[in-house]
C-alpha cells in the first residue's frame, strides 16, 4: 500500500528534540482528511506488524531454588524411568531446571523506550499494587500437583505443576491478575497475547511449565503470521496418560517468592536463569 501515492501525502521521520534515539513519524499533505486517513493506515500497519512480532519479554517469578530444582530432577528421572513406553516422552522436552518459573504475562517490546516504560511501570507504579495485593505479608508458595494444558492426556504439548500460597489465600492470584491489567492498560500487554499467559475464567493460570514439546531436540521453527510453523515435521505431542497416573500429586516443594522479573526471552544470565531487564521485590 503506497500511502503517499494514494492519499497525496508525504511521510518522513525525524529525531525527537530531546533524544536522538527516538524517531517521530511526520505525515504532511495539503488536505487534512488525507493526512488523518494516512495516519490511521500507518497505525493499522504498525498494529499488524506488532501482532506478527514474536514476544520478546515476559513477567516472571523465579522458582528455581535448590530444593525445587532437586525435586524437579527426581521427577524427570522417575518419568524417564517409568514411562519408557509413553509415546513422545524423552529428555529434551523437559524444562531447564535453572529456568523454572511462574509466568505472569508476555510482552512484545520493540524498542529501548518500550523496555524503559515497562521497567518504570514495574519498579514505580506497581510498588503500591504489590504491597496491597500481598497485604504486606510474605508470599510462600507450594509447588504440587501436575496438570496439562489441553483436554486430551494422550496428546499433550505442555505439562505443568500447580502453584498456590501455603496459607490458602488468593493474594498471589490477585497480584498477578492486577499486574496483567496494569500492563494491559499501559498498552504493554496486548489483549491478543493474553492466551500466552494461559488465562482461565478471566484469571492468569498459576503454573510452572515442566515439559513442553517446543523444546524437543531437532525441532526447528520459523515465524509465519505470528504462529509457529515447523517445516518438514509437525510438533510432536506426547502421551501423558501413565505419567499422570503415576505422578499427578508429585510435590516439588515450598519457597518464599522474592521478586518479579521483566525477563528477556532469548537471553540467559550467568546463574542460568533468564536475563533480567529489571526486577521488583515482593
Amino acid at each position: 500500500m503506497d500511502l503517499t501515492l494514494n492519499l497525496c501525502t508525504s511521510i518522513a521521520t525525524c529525531s525527537a528534540a530531546n533524544s536522538s534515539d527516538i524517531s517521530i513519524l511526520v505525515v504532511t499533505g495539503s488536505d487534512r482528511v488525507n493526512v488523518v486517513s494516512a495516519m490511521k493506515r500507518v497505525e493499522i500497519l504498525a498494529h499488524e506488524g506488532r501482532h506478527k512480532h514474536e514476544w520478546t519479554h515476559f513477567l516472571s517469578i523465579p522458582l528455581n531454588t535448590d530444593s525445587i530444582r532437586k525435586q524437579f530432577e527426581k521427577f524427570k528421572q522417575a518419568v524417564l524411568s517409568k514411562c519408557t513406553q509413553a509415546q513422545g516422552v524423552e529428555s529434551s522436552i523437559f524444562q531447564n531446571p535453572n529456568k523454572l518459573h511462574l509466568t505472569i504475562g508476555v510482552l512484545k517490546l520493540c524498542s529501548d523506550q518500550e523496555e524503559e516504560r515497562a521497567c518504570s511501570l514495574l519498579n514505580e507504579s506497581c510498588k503500591t499494587l504489590i504491597k496491597s495485593a500481598l497485604q504486606n505479608q510474605p508470599a510462600t508458595v507450594q509447588v504440587e500437583g501436575i496438570e496439562y494444558m489441553n483436554d486430551d492426556p494422550s496428546a499433550v504439548d505442555v505439562l505443568y505443576a500447580k502453584v498456590s500460597l501455603t496459607d490458602g489465600s488468593s493474594r498471589l492470584q490477585r497480584l498477578v491478575d492486577q499486574l496483567v491489567k496494569k500492563f494491559n492498560d499501559a498498552g504493554l500487554i496486548q489483549e491478543d497475547d493474553t492466551s500466552l499467559t494461559q488465562r482461565q475464567y478471566g484469571d492468569v493460570k498459576l503454573h510452572v511449565t515442566l515439559m513442553n514439546t517446543k523444546l524437543r531436540k531437532g525441532l526447528q521453527s520459523v515465524e509465519v503470521d505470528s504462529r509457529r510453523k515447523y517445516p518438514g515435521q509437525r510438533r510432536e505431542s506426547f502421551d501423558a496418560t501413565q505419567l499422570l497416573q503415576e505422578f499427578r500429586q508429585f510435590r516439588f516443594g515450598e519457597t518464599q517468592l522474592k521478586s518479579i522479573h521483566l525477563s528477556e526471552r532469548l537471553r540467559t544470565s550467568p546463574d542460568g536463569y533468564y536475563a533480567s531487564r529489571c526486577q521488583a521485590l515482593l
